[in-house]
């Protein structure tokens, strides 16, 4: 019996599981916002440009020189209203950006882009929201999962304002969100199916033992069969122990 117990353990176990992992997403608690920024800019270059790169850094002093973030990225039009996403795996400067993001120290935060715009704030102003228990100055002491922009509004215009009336102009506005996430934390439901299959092995072999030990000391009955051509009766052992 304990073994069939084991195993009908070990099967709600898996159906769990199986259903659980199509809803993996949906299984992780919602992802915790530590800081938000919101940036609104416009800019003009003496170039033709047709898109936008904006990218995320550390300043020092004038200089944008340290782990940049969404370089990756050449914004349209089209771009508008979508949100691009960074994490540890997909961009080399993450974790270079994290250290700076959680050093304990006021530095220089900001953003530039390829018309060469430099815009830079100490990080407790750069950001309009900062996690409560923070240090105030950054982030130092949380667990940082994810860093996304949101882009909010955009346009690039060439040869816009052409001020120099040749055709070499860009101008551009852009209107984003940045928003860094803690890491995130699976739901209850999904803790308590792997742990139910991590304990599994055990389980089982605690029930094998006791249905073991069952078997030893069970005493085995005589099987009595009755012949038709007899009034009496021929007892047969099976299984039987001297």
């Amino acid at each position: 019996m304990n073994s069939i117990n084991g195993h009908r353990c070990l099967a709600l176990v898996i159906a769990c599981l199986s259903m659980a992992l199509p809803f993996a997403q949906a299984a992780i608690v919602p992802r915790q916002a530590l800081a938000v920024a919101q940036v609104s800019r416009s800019s003009g270059s003496l170039s033709v440009q047709h898109s936008l790169n904006i990218q995320l850094g550390y300043f020092d002093g004038s200089l944008f020189n340290s782990a940049p973030l969404f370089e990756q990225f050449f914004l349209t039009g089209s771009d508008v209203g979508k949100t691009f996403t960074l994490a540890t795996v997909d961009d080399p400067d993450f974790a270079l950006f994290v250290q700076k993001l959680t050093n304990g120290s006021n530095d220089g935060l900001g953003i530039t882009d390829n018309l060469g715009t430099i815009t830079a704030q100490q990080e407790p102003e750069f950001f309009t929201l900062l996690a409560a228990d923070n240090n105030g100055l950054d982030l130092q002491g949380f667990q940082i999962g994810s860093i996304t922009m949101q882009v909010n509004a955009l346009t690039i215009n060439t040869p816009g304002s052409d001020p120099n009336g040749d055709g070499e102009w860009t101008d551009s506005f852009f209107e984003g969100t940045f928003t860094v996430y803690a890491v995130p934390e699976p739901s209850t439901c999904m803790l308590l199916a792997v742990a139910g299959l991590t304990c599994w092995p055990s389980i089982y072999r605690r029930n094998q033992k006791g249905s073991k030990r069952c078997q030893k000391g069970k005493k085995v009955s005589p099987i009595v069969e009755r012949h038709s051509t007899s009034s009496r009766y021929d007892t047969l052992f099976t299984n039987s122990r001297d």
